[in-house]
């Protein structure tokens, strides 16, 4: 069973350890775009207050 919606999609462009789930690997799960923001952190640091920085303000876009 699919999302029934559009998706945000933040990925790490720095320090990218091994396998990494990515864009592509939530469209079979998502009726709608599933849209990436490369956001350049680590991956392990897309929670820290540097990376919300980045992220936050696009979220907040996205939910107006």
């Amino acid at each position: 069973m699919a999302f029934v919606s559009a998706a945000l999609f933040f990925s790490s462009t720095n320090g990218r350890p091994g396998y990494i789930p990515n864009a592509e690997t939530w469209r079979p799960y998502v009726t709608g775009t599933v849209a990436d923001h490369q956001v350049g952190h680590e991956h392990n640091k897309l929670t820290s207050s540097q990376a919300l920085a980045v992220i936050g303000p696009i979220l907040a876009d996205y939910l107006r």
